[in-house]
């Protein structure tokens, strides 16, 4: 295994002994063997090298004093000493035991090695075998909301892709699953050892559930998942990972019991937000930080855990921070003065955060749109934004319709000149969208690979629009979640790769 390095050895050698009630001229014969215990906290082996094998008997199993050969040979392994979890090594108890240092599991004579720390014995996998590029022990946990406000095939079809990709197996992944809507059920704990197929087709038969989401319940039971009853393992990471819109009231037996399940020994907690509207600030405060805060994605969930995960010298994860976020505030006919003001407000908190992570390689431009474009503020790095925002400050209320045909072309223009993760943020109520011209900004976003972001102006924007345009749910936001969707860019802007 390329990646393990032992931090616990411990050696029995065996030199030069003799057998039982061996003559004097069966004392000539000697074995010389060795046992070798070796650790890494995770994983643990047992390896045995066998250097001289002169006998194979002692008189008390009727073998010969003078030879050490016949009656009945040893046997080669290890026992529990209760019946049931022991290995034995083929050729035990038979003549052909003696030719142990010519013997082999790993194809070197003379050595065996065994992994010892999973439920069955295996043999240990070759130095530098590939196809044992193993991922670190890792029990998760999957938290399925399937409340009547999720669109349950979506969660279905995204559960499966995360599934699919993941290794399922006693050495890396074992899975467990809790669904909840008003109640909550365990649906596999880890002691059921659930297999791929297992999961797969369960995940196919999942169906919403009558009434609201009761969350609260549902981390309890994943916390009792983790305890002692559910049997995970001491060694792994652990992850529960959440599914849900985050659309529920929160009370502070939630906040509670996403406090005890965080504190865990060796916890991570994700939230990942599904749904057409989801409510951030819920999901950050049930994930370990923001940054488990993910989108419906496969892709990064998966690379989320690679990550995690890697072993050192197998498995290699790298980030890069690089993208361009393109805001556009509307200064229309169907926005107020105020709303306007509550736009700037929020473009100043949201920079002012974005500037607070120190963030390189990330560019930022503040575009107004109404009866024409009007640049704020060129795209420019962000790092060096504090001292531009004052143009913002000079967008006065104009009050005219919404020109379609240079917004569109505008948008367009930003996601084909981009290099890198380019976002689109509109700050707007929603009213000047239409049907039409939300399906031409998001097929030209679409053929660009832009992120459309909205953000809800007033206390009551038009939200079917602002769900309509973003890109999805995951990425609409209120004019109150300036700082929350400074965090989510901070994220987004970054791309990982494990290879």
């Amino acid at each position: 295994m390329k990646h393990f390095e032992a931090t616990w050895t411990y050696v029995v050698t065996w030199e030069n002994v003799s057998f039982y009630g061996a003559s004097d001229v069966g004392l000539n014969k000697r074995n010389t063997f060795q046992c070798v215990l070796i650790t890494d906290t995770e994983s643990t082996f047992v390896i045995y090298n066998y250097n001289k094998i002169e006998w194979t008997t002692g008189t008390a199993s009727s073998g010969d004093a003078k030879t050490g050969i016949g009656g009945t040979p040893a046997q080669v392994g290890f026992n529990m000493g209760d019946n049931l979890h022991f290995f034995s090594v083929k050729g035990s108890r038979t003549a052909d035991i003696i030719n142990l240092p010519d013997m082999s599991n790993v194809g070197y004579p003379g050595k065996f090695a065994f992994r010892v720390d999973l439920r069955e014995i295996k043999p240990a996998p070759p130095t530098g075998d590939p196809g044992q590029c193993y991922l670190k022990a890792a029990d998760i946990a999957f938290v399925l909301d399937v409340s009547h406000s999720i669109d349950v095939s979506f969660l279905r079809n995204l559960l499966t892709d995360v599934i699919s990709l993941l290794p399922i197996n006693e050495i890396e992944c074992q899975i467990g699953m809790t669904s909840f809507s008003s109640k909550s059920k365990i649906d596999f704990y880890f002691k059921d050892h659930a297999e791929k197929d297992v999961l797969l087709a369960h995940v196919s038969n999942i169906a919403n559930m009558r009434g609201a989401s009761n969350l609260k319940d549902a981390l309890v039971d994943v916390t009792q998942l983790f305890s002692y009853f559910g049997d995970p393992r001491s060694y792994a990471k652990h992850f529960t990972i959440i599914f849900t819109d985050g659309l529920m009231v929160q009370s502070n037996e939630l906040e509670t019991a996403a406090d005890n399940l965080k504190h865990l020994s060796n916890m991570e907690v994700v939230s990942v937000g599904i749904g057409t509207s989801v409510k951030h600030d819920l999901l950050e405060r049930i994930a370990t930080d923001f940054t488990r805060v993910l989108y419906p994605s496969a892709d990064i969930i998966w690379k989320y855990l690679q990550s995690s995960l890697a072993q050192p010298g197998c498995l290699s994860c790298t980030s890069e921070v690089k993208g361009e976020i393109h805001v556009l505030l509307e200064d229309s006919i169907y926005i107020t003065p105020a709303e306007l003001k509550e736009g700037k407000q929020f473009i100043y908190t949201f920079v002012e955060s974005l500037l607070s992570f120190h963030l390189t390689n990330v560019k930022l431009s503040v575009d107004i749109f109404g009866n024409k474009i009007i640049e704020a503020i060129p795209l420019s790095d962000v790092s060096g934004l504090k001292y531009k925002l004052g143009s913002v400050a000079f967008v006065e209320y104009s009050g005219g319709d919404v020109n379609q045909s240079p917004l569109i072309k505008h948008v367009q223009n930003m996601g084909t000149l981009s290099s890198s993760n380019s976002f689109v943020i509109f700050i707007t109520n929603g009213n000047s969208f239409n049907s039409n011209l939300i399906k031409q900004l998001q097929n030209v976003v679409n053929n660009s690979k832009t992120i459309l972001i909205t953000v809800g102006l007033s206390s009551d924007p038009n939200w079917d629009n602002l769900e309509d345009l973003a890109s999805y749910g995951y990425f609409v936001f209120s004019g109150e979640d300036a700082r929350l969707l400074a965090r989510l860019m901070k994220k987004e802007v970054q791309t990982t790769t494990c290879s």
